[in-house]
């Protein structure tokens, strides 16, 4: 049974950055050029659900450097 779950997470592992490489490719090209971008939309869901959230603790999160996180949260203000 143990060999079972390390294959299948190994398979879920190996399948969901297309997944998610799909989900943002549809996400883009359902979006008007002046709606946000997927990272400042992470990012607001992000600060939705976590008030109070250091710059740090968002960068992480978005895996970005606390620099350009600020840069982006200037943009989304």
């Amino acid at each position: 049974m143990e060999d079972m779950s390390q294959t299948c997470a190994s398979e879920v592992l190996e399948t969901a950055p297309m997944v998610m490489q799909a989900i943002r490719g549809e996400m883009r090209a359902q979006r008007p050029s002046s709606s946000l971008s997927l990272p400042q939309f992470r990012t607001l869901v992000y600060l939705e659900n976590h008030p109070g959230a250091s710059l740090a603790q968002v960068a992480e999160h978005i895996g970005l450097t606390p620099p350009s996180m600020s840069r982006l949260i200037d943009g989304l203000v």
